[in-house]
């Protein structure tokens, strides 16, 4: 048989269907789940757009009041959890526990026809993705009904294809699980670095016991100062700058101590902040977010950014650091003012206690850190290609326009 004829009989093997003949929802509702037994809830924030495992989640007895009447849908480990709320947000994916959702949350798994493993990547399938953004209602908060959702209709392969296709598509999901995995414990490990390095230096056989400001002990290294933060540096107070650069909190990676965007000052009514190259922009709007950024350029920025400058004794680097530390993080919250929207203050700030060591040994440290921090940029920066692949492929394999061949074994 030729290459050609055997390619076209593979395709005349695969069945048209739609999305209901072979997914179906599952309604299973608890309205006491404590007492049943349930202590984990999944909300939209802890699906998280992209993935194919649900991992994050709430605790029912903790946010009993929160969560409310809504947060009785029940699903079980391994069925797909699926946000019908702003689908162009993609959250979607398998429940790696059991727990309760909303019930604007579909849970689904799949029938007979469809193996269980290849399920959740149809549902990451841009075509599908597409249909369910299409047809979404609703103007302000748009949603998907299910009803438009299992009209969604696709080529489905035999099962002995499905099983190729999955081992395709699992072996790219493996790699993008074991990098992120990578990615964790490497950020975990500049985080201990960043606070070891800050609070105890490079010889932890020269630390002496000093009395700090607030009256406590703290081993230090043998040299080093213990300065309130106030008197390192001050809030930049300038009132213009030569620059059309714009920075708003929206800009600030969290917890990336980098820009996500950037902004015109001209697009800007309102009050503004200047800073010069080398200020540190700090936004104090809920500290928790842990948005730092060390100015390249002068610019403008928003009043919920703190735009500090430092002094001779204060490398900006080490600052970065100080400020994007778990210790300082802390200490913010814990400061802050508001509840529904916190706001760490100045006069709060300036007190923080800094373990400062000489500037050569702060430039040391901030070229330390630097280099690790780009290690784990470069991990990074390998995960969204991973997911393109999974996608790339995951569209290829489903669309037939990659065909498996078929194998001796039927497999």
């Amino acid at each position: 048989m030729s290459k050609q004829n055997s390619t076209q009989l593979t395709k005349e093997s695969w069945s048209r269907v739609k999305l209901g003949d072979v997914v179906t929802t599952v309604n299973e509702n608890e309205y006491d789940p404590i007492e049943k037994g349930f202590t984990k809830y999944v909300a939209g924030e802890h699906i998280e757009s992209d993935k194919i495992f649900v991992q994050k989640y709430g605790s029912i007895e903790q946010d009993q009041r929160i969560i409310g009447s809504a947060f009785h849908r029940v699903f079980r480990k391994g069925q797909l959890l699926f946000g019908t709320r702003r689908a162009y947000l993609r959250k979607t994916g398998l429940a790696t526990f059991d727990g309760i959702c909303a019930n604007t949350t579909l849970v689904l798994e799949p029938k007979n026809e469809l193996i269980p493993e290849l399920f959740p990547f149809i549902f990451h399938w841009e075509k599908f993705q597409r249909h369910a953004i299409e047809n979404s209602v609703g103007s302000t908060n748009p949603y998907v009904r299910w009803r438009d959702l299992a009209n969604f209709e696709f080529m489905l392969p035999p099962q002995n294809q499905q099983l190729r296709i999955k081992n395709i598509l699992n072996s790219v999901q493996r790699s993008i699980n074991n990098l992120e995995n990578v990615v964790q414990r490497y950020s975990n490990f500049c985080v201990s670095q960043q606070d070891e390095l800050l609070t105890k230096g490079f010889d932890h056989n020269k630390l002496e016991k000093r009395k700090t400001t607030s009256g406590s002990y703290e081993k230090i290294p043998k040299g080093w100062k213990i300065c309130a933060l106030g008197k390192l540096c001050k809030i930049r107070n300038d009132p213009n700058v030569d620059s059309d650069l714009f920075i708003g909190l929206e800009h600030i990676g969290q917890g990336t101590n980098t820009l996500v965007g950037k902004g015109n000052v001209k697009n800007f009514a309102s009050t503004k902040n200047v800073f010069k190259k080398g200020d540190i922009l700090y936004g104090k709007l809920r500290p928790l977010l842990n948005k730092v950024w060390l100015a390249t350029e002068d610019g403008y920025c928003s009043t919920d950014i703190l735009p500090i400058q430092t002094n001779d004794e204060l490398d900006g680097h080490i600052l970065e650091k100080i400020l994007s530390s778990k210790k300082f993080r802390l200490f913010a919250v814990s400061s802050s003012a508001g509840t529904k929207m916190p706001r760490a203050n100045w006069s709060d700030i300036q007190n923080y206690e800094v373990f400062l060591p000489s500037v050569n040994d702060q430039q040391k440290i901030a070229s330390i850190l630097s280099n690790t921090e780009q290690k784990l940029i470069q991990f990074k920066n390998h995960i969204p290609k991973l997911y393109q692949l999974r996608k790339d492929l995951t569209d290829s394999l489903l669309s037939q326009k990659i065909i498996l061949k078929e194998q001796n074994n039927g497999i």
